[in-house]
């Protein structure tokens, strides 16, 4: 993918423009992080955008819009440390390749999800339980960390840069 340090270069922006909307910071992480993710796996699909930057920020828009989700609590993450820009490159790299290198199953699953696809419309059209898609899906993001030698704290970092 061509664009990947495009994405990079744009994640400080995306964050302030996050914090600004939502005067949230977890949720505004949220957002970016979700943004990056819905992006990156357009891209890896195909999809071509003329320009990168105002096509992140107003992915983050529509998605700063929608009703937040309830989620599972997570663990306390430890304070965030800043990677640098060379480092982000190559994590974005490593974990776009991951996902290109996981089970095609897994890795439609995760795309899916990324592009905002509820999971309950997943679980109809794969005809399993809405359980067993969050379970695969958390169970396909560990293996992906796993691979990539990410902890959770170091993909929060990811956002915050």
């Amino acid at each position: 993918m061509p664009q990947d340090h495009d994405i990079t270069a744009a994640l400080p922006a995306l964050g302030r423009l996050a914090r600004s909307l939502t005067r949230d910071p977890a949720r505004a992480e949220d957002l970016v992080q979700e943004t990056a993710l819905r992006v990156l796996a357009r891209l890896a699909a195909g999809a071509e955008v003329a320009d990168l930057a105002p096509y992140l920020k107003e992915t983050l828009r529509n998605l700063a819009r929608r009703p937040e989700r309830p989620t599972l609590p997570l663990a306390e993450a430890p304070e965030p440390s800043v990677l640098p820009d060379a480092m982000l490159r190559l994590t974005l790299a490593e974990v776009s390749a991951a996902l290109d290198g996981l089970p095609d199953d897994d890795s439609r699953l995760l795309r899916r999800l990324a592009a905002g696809e509820p999971i309950e419309a997943i679980a109809r059209a794969e005809s399993i339980p809405a359980g067993t898609v969050m379970s695969r899906a958390a169970r396909t993001r560990a293996l992906l960390r796993r691979r990539c030698g990410l902890d959770r704290g170091d993909i929060a970092a990811l956002a915050r840069s």
